[in-house]
């Protein structure tokens, strides 16, 4: 049934107040009464049943809009919004709220994170980290790019060299004299990390930003800081560090000593490349959204009241699960093209009588929802509500941007008859875009063999016009990966080759989690050192390498001091300890709303393993069964939910054309025209494996390239098909040298120059192969260039084995 009765009173209760007042009436009169109240009800039962079962159909008719006076998203089905020409990758926040961008292409921009850290070891997992960019008398870079791009997301654990044995007992007060000193094209503005800690001035608020009660659960902030030319970040501490700071770092690692000072942090950025010509975009860009901020915050605390379904009130339809029926049909649509843009649900226990008992959120685990669309033989989305919805902390709310729990005044067709209003009870939103554009099915199904007690479910789904180009956009994909609490191997938690896409959510449940007792703070939750790892289109290289399982969610220690928080993009919002067991358990959440994790080709998402034999091998999944079996055994279990769009390539359609230079192959620099301004020296190995690369393990043999002195120039020639659409992606393959990082180059191709940073360096001889790539502008708008001249200007000692240039065009 797909229409609402929306009314405070049911249709029975209002036959029984209008006969009442028939019975008091002379005859003639009863009779005019009657006649015209059944008039009334059939005319008013008839309008109800009209506009609310045509409503889906009525939506189509609607654009989705912000209700706001400042400001209107357009969305215009030739697909043209009102955004930047150089920078599809950013949004007006009203496009962001609403989620409108998410599920389209993001065709000339790549995600990346900038790690840094003090490792205390040379073992062969160390290199996940970097070195910080450089050291000053107080300071540390933290973060360099050059050209244009936005910062989303800067986390940190400072060192506190002065708190050190005390950090569990710091407030936000303690660290007003520690700063975070960020230039954007040179305009440099201070910010105590007081102020980024509390979150209660701008640009650093909540919920957008993280807001912790302790330094101790880690800093983190979600606000977006767009750049034109260059943007720097310093850590800016109030001692100062000693004067061989550097060397004393590199012989901590070499020896595996412990560093002595400690700093971990994380920087999130979209990266492009623009011309001069269209720099001032960016810096247009940057006002923009901080004058925004503050009206766009109050939406943010409130994403249920404010999401797609605003206008629409909330009415949900009731239907039962029982033993007999363990499937609800929530929609099912054929031989039509929408967008469903809101799912909103809750469940209610019934007694006996098929009266309610209760109004009670209990762990849904075992209730799965599953997504079909566009004639696939299985469902694109397919996961248990309990691990989205953390339905195991029903007691609190959890409230974030796309989905999330709280409480809200809805109304309850619990069946024809019945229809009631409750303001307190809490619901579960889901407002990811589900395009489809063929067919669409959306069932509840119960995994639990014995349903013991009635239960309800109460939902509704919207949907919207679908005004996207089906070959530009993904269809929404998730689902559970269950693992044991096998942590010395790495976990898979997101694998997806042969079409492009973006992840855009990943949240986790961490069951029964059992501590080192007696071990210091930094050190009792080993399991959690294992670190976040994305390799993107087959690059052996990981292009993120995290410092922690919590530092990804921009907490730390264990997340303590976290629990039971949630803001718009990260969240803890279940936190628990077994004291029988002494185990803990959390739930925890990160979204890349504004900073999706881009992918042409694959993504290989994975939780690194942390025992130096076993961290290449695989863990194995588990199944629905096992991982209930041994949730109720409060054995240590781990599930990983991600959200992504995707979509498969064209087949028998060339997307991607590349074009390299070997400079170990005599026939490849000859056809590609390399000069070198000095004479390069040859370097050969019998074997390397890839720096940060913990899933694979790669051994590349036979290992050869040239080094180039510093300030040599070189110059090669690259042919490519491209135009104006292309997606030009140039990559470099070297070799780096022990504990040496920051290489930095300028790279002039076709006329245009910009600089290039390396910031990662090995601490372990066999792991020291890297690629890295940038996107390059188009220079000839409107036109198709094949040939790209190329001259490098190396600003420190180079080892290089190979350069190429892929334009993809798909």
């Amino acid at each position: 049934m797909e229409f609402i009765i929306n009314r405070q009173l049911s249709l029975k209760d209002l036959v029984k107040h209008y006969f009442r007042q028939l019975f008091s009436r002379p005859w003639y009169l009863k009779f005019a009464i009657l006649f015209l109240v059944t008039v009334f009800l059939i005319l008013a039962r008839f309008k109800n049943f009209t506009t609310e079962h045509f409503a889906a159909e009525n939506e189509l008719k609607n654009k989705w809009r912000l209700k706001a006076d400042k400001f209107v998203v357009r969305m215009m089905a030739d697909d043209q919004v009102r955004l930047p020409k150089v920078s599809n990758f950013i949004h007006g926040y009203g496009s962001f709220y609403h989620f409108y961008r998410i599920p389209r292409r993001f065709k000339k921009a790549f995600y990346s994170e900038m790690t840094s850290a003090n490792p205390d070891t040379a073992h062969p997992l160390a290199p996940d980290f970097s070195f910080h960019l450089t050291y000053d008398k107080n300071k540390v870079k933290i973060f360099h790019d050059t050209n244009c791009g936005c910062i989303y997301r800067i986390y940190m654990l400072p060192p506190f060299s002065s708190y050190l044995n005390k950090v569990d007992l710091l407030k936000p007060q303690d660290l007003k004299n520690l700063f975070l000193e960020i230039t954007l094209d040179d305009v440099t503005t201070i910010y105590s990390l007081t102020e980024i800690l509390e979150g209660e001035k701008g640009p650093f608020l909540s919920p957008v930003s993280s807001k912790n009660s302790k330094p101790l659960s880690g800093i983190g902030s979600y606000t977006p800081f767009c750049y034109a030319k260059s943007a720097s970040i310093h850590y800016v501490d109030d001692n100062e560090y000693p004067t061989n700071l550097l060397n004393l770092t590199v012989s901590c690692v070499a020896n595996e000593l412990k560093c002595p000072i400690k700093q971990y942090t994380a920087v999130s950025y979209m990266k492009s490349s623009c011309l001069p010509d269209e720099q001032s975009t960016f810096s247009q860009l940057n006002k923009e959204n901080f004058a925004n901020l503050d009206y766009l915050v109050e939406y943010f605390k409130y994403p249920e009241n404010y999401g797609p379904h605003d206008d629409d009130g909330c009415n949900l339809v009731c239907e039962d699960f029982s033993r007999k029926n363990k499937i609800i049909k929530l929609i099912e649509r054929w031989n039509r093209s929408a967008v469903v843009v809101s799912i909103v649900l809750t469940e209610l226990l019934m007694n006996d009588d098929d009266e309610i008992n209760e109004r009670y959120f209990e762990d849904w685990n075992d209730i799965f929802l599953s997504v079909t669309v566009d004639g696939s033989s299985e469902p694109q989305i397919y996961i248990s509500l309990g691990v989205v919805f953390v339905t195991k902390g029903f007691k609190t709310e959890f409230i974030s941007a796309p989905y999330g729990r709280s409480y809200r005044g809805c109304n309850y067709l619990i069946n024809l008859n019945s229809t009631l209003t409750w303001d307190v009870l809490q619901v579960g939103y889901f407002f990811l875009p589900i395009p489809y554009w063929h067919d669409i099915k959306i069932n509840l199904e119960y995994r639990n063999e014995d349903i013991r007690k009635k239960k309800k479910i109460c939902y509704q789904v919207l949907e919207n016009e679908n005004f996207y180009d089906e070959k530009q956009t993904g269809h929404l994909y998730g689902h559970n990966v269950f693992h044991s609490g096998e942590t010395e191997r790495w976990r898979e938690v997101l694998s997806v080759a042969g079409g492009w896409g973006h992840l855009v959510s990943l949240a986790v449940e961490i069951n029964n989690l059992k501590p080192i007792l007696d071990a210091p703070l930094i050190e009792r939750w080993a399991a959690l050192q294992a670190d976040p790892v994305i390799y993107i289109d087959g690059f052996k290289s990981p292009r993120v390498r995290g410092t922690g399982l919590e530092d990804y969610f921009s907490f730390s220690h264990g997340f303590a001091g976290a629990e039971n928080t949630s803001f718009a993009f990260v969240g803890v919002p279940y936190g628990f300890e077994n004291k029988e067991t002494t185990g803990k358990s959390w739930s925890c959440y990160r979204h890349h709303i504004f900073d999706p994790v881009l992918f042409d080709d694959s993504i290989e998402f994975i939780m690194e393993g942390t025992h130096e034999d076993e961290y290449y091998k695989e863990a194995r999944k588990l199944t629905f069964t096992e991982y209930k079996s041994l949730e109720a055994s409060l054995q240590t279990s781990f599930v990983y939910t991600p959200f992504y769009y995707f979509k498969k390539h064209s087949k028998n359609v060339q997307y991607k054309y590349c074009d390299d230079v070997i400079f170990c192959e005599d026939e490849s620099l000859a056809s590609h025209s390399f000069k070198s301004s000095t004479t390069p020296i040859l370097f050969r190995f019998d074997s390397l494996k890839y720096l940060g690369d913990s899933k694979h393990n790669f051994e590349e043999k036979n290992v050869c390239g040239f080094s180039f002195k510093n300030l040599t120039n070189i110059k090669f020639q690259l042919i490519v098909p491209s135009t104006t659409d292309s997606k030009l992606v140039f990559t470099r393959k070297y070799y780096s040298k022990l504990y040496q990082w920051n290489d930095k180059c300028l790279v002039n191709y076709n006329g245009y120059t910009f600089e290039w940073l390396f910031s990662i360096g090995p601490t372990n001889s066999d792991y020291s192969l890297r690629e890295d790539s940038i996107i390059l502008p188009i220079l000839d708008s409107g036109k198709t260039t094949n040939e790209f001249n190329f001259q490098l200007t190396v600003l420190s000692d180079w080892n290089d084995i190979s350069y190429t240039l892929c334009s993809i065009t798909e």
